[in-house]
């Protein structure tokens, strides 16, 4: 595959490519754990190493499948429930000491049997339509998901080994396209952004980085390549934008906040232990200018904070979604 930066321009097989390439990286690296790596604290929402890859692995079984299902008997209704951190908790806590080699066998079987399923389709059913949590898109979305998903997992494996030699080039390009273009507009939240007239220039450095110009008028969110107009800029390291965006804080934060007593046995503590890390890593960041904001910065804040879901907000925005899934199939 040439060096191409838009998403959309990277077809089925290139995909594929891709995503074997780096399932294949991870596997082998993760496979030559210690015990006492597998089971350091990750940066993710105060998990260990093994239960990442235990939640990676039934990912593809509990959620993936069930919406690549639907989309292919052309039915991308939202199904009843898709509560993605009560999904992943339930899958990860009557696994916690099982043999690390069964999760392992476990995700490459997994893995072959989703890249089988790719290849077998073809390319109309590639654009199908589908659902995931944040609402509409189509089979080639499902794919990127999981295929971003698992590159900021492999981080939260490697990061606290110290393994961990940033974004491989390969792939960050047309993934953080994708970030900008797709993802990150599908967390916008038109109902309260009545009045909001805004464009906000990312300017994002290191591997995959260059500018996304956001605009947001009429109740509506797009995003276009390039710099234009805006009223608003952020900077920031590509990986670095996406770590905050999905509360990839430091490894202690979600330890302490995953043992705090007060939300021992709580349902919903993987999404309180989220809240604490999203506050604490946006914070952090900005203190340590790992993300920087000029022009109309009050504007900037206020858009962020009131116009897009965060990822802590996962259940309300999946019911939000839900809601709307089933009142346009009616």
């Amino acid at each position: 595959m040439s060096n191409q930066t838009d998403f959309t321009q990277v077809n089925r097989n290139e995909w594929i490519s891709l995503y074997e390439k780096f399932n294949n990286y991870l596997f082998d690296t993760c496979s030559r754990f210690t015990s006492k790596q597998w089971n350091r604290t990750s940066p993710y929402i105060g998990w260990r190493v093994r239960d990442v890859m235990v939640n990676i692995t039934q990912a593809k079984v509990v959620n993936f499948w069930q919406l690549l299902d639907r989309a292919m008997d052309s039915n991308p209704v939202a199904p009843e429930e898709f509560d993605t951190f009560l999904r992943g908790q339930r899958e990860v806590d009557p696994r916690k000491n099982i043999p690390i080699t069964a999760v392992l066998d476990n995700y490459m079987k997994e893995y072959e049997r989703l890249l089988n399923f790719y290849r077998s389709i073809d390319d109309n059913d590639w654009m199908k339509p589908a659902w995931f949590f944040v609402g509409n898109m189509n089979v080639r979305g499902l794919f990127l998901v999981e295929f971003g998903d698992n590159v900021y997992h492999l981080r939260d494996m490697l990061l606290p080994n110290g393994l961990w030699k940033g974004l491989d080039p390969a792939y960050t390009g047309v993934l953080a396209d994708w970030f900008m273009r797709e993802y990150r507009p599908a967390h916008f939240r038109p109902e309260n952004a009545k009045g909001v007239d805004v464009k906000i220039l990312y300017r994002l450095s290191g591997t995959g980085g260059g500018s996304w110009t956001m605009t947001i008028r009429n109740q509506k969110c797009t995003v276009e390549k390039g710099t234009h107009d805006y009223d608003v800029i952020i900077a920031s390291d590509v990986e670095d934008l996406v770590a905050i965006a999905l509360a990839r804080t430091n490894p202690v934060v979600g330890k302490f906040a995953r043992h705090i007593d007060w939300i021992k046995g709580n349902q919903r503590k993987t999404e309180v232990v989220a809240a604490i890390q999203h506050y604490t890593g946006f914070v952090a960041a900005m203190l340590a200018r790992k993300i920087r904001m000029g022009g109309n910065k009050k504007l900037g804040i206020m858009v962020n904070r009131k116009c897009f879901w965060h990822f802590y907000q996962r259940r309300r925005m999946t019911d939000d979604r839900i809601l709307k899934s089933r009142d346009a199939a009616q």
